[in-house]
């Protein structure tokens, strides 16, 4: 088989290229690849040559091939893949959570239970107020900013906990 693109020109590297930034998801196949000039890419990997005056914008294939490493290409890939679908189920799990059932307070707030943290928001001057506590740990943080909606006061709560629990 031939090759396509500028695997067939002589004055363009075929190795000693390398991935000079993270790997690009452009969400959905919408690029063609700038080697091959064949392949519709999703994911973008971001080639430099030391004496080749462009960078190209490859897909997995033949960035592989370009650095002599195909092994590298699959796993910066992978990386990019998993990210991609890390945010789509945060996406996912920040919409469910604002939408669940919240309970009422005494005091008439809206108050949920989320990884074992109490979350509770309730109308501050117009905005919303948000407070996130823990009674095993006596813990009690009140929100330093006061948000737009309630949505936007629980999401802040969620991400808040998440980013806790992460870090320990």
């Amino acid at each position: 088989m031939r090759p396509f693109g500028k695997w067939s020109e002589k004055d363009v590297p075929h190795s000693g290229w390398t991935c000079i930034q993270p790997v690009e998801d452009l969400g959905e196949p919408s690029e063609i690849c700038q080697m091959c000039e064949h392949q519709t890419i999703r994911y973008v990997h971001i080639m430099q040559h030391p004496v080749y005056a462009e960078a190209l914008r490859c897909g997995c294939d033949c960035a592989g091939k370009m650095e002599g490493d195909p092994e590298a290409a699959i796993e910066r890939e992978r990386r990019a893949k998993n990210k991609a679908a890390r945010l789509r189920t945060s996406a996912r799990r920040r919409d469910e959570f604002a939408s669940r059932e919240w309970h009422r307070s005494a005091k008439g707030n809206e108050t949920a239970i989320y990884r074992e943290y109490r979350i509770t928001v309730y109308p501050k001057r117009g905005r919303w107020g948000v407070t996130v506590s823990r009674t095993e740990e006596d813990f009690v943080k009140h929100g330093e900013n006061l948000y737009p909606d309630a949505k936007a006061a629980k999401l802040r709560a969620m991400t808040f906990i998440d980013e806790r629990e992460d870090a320990v």
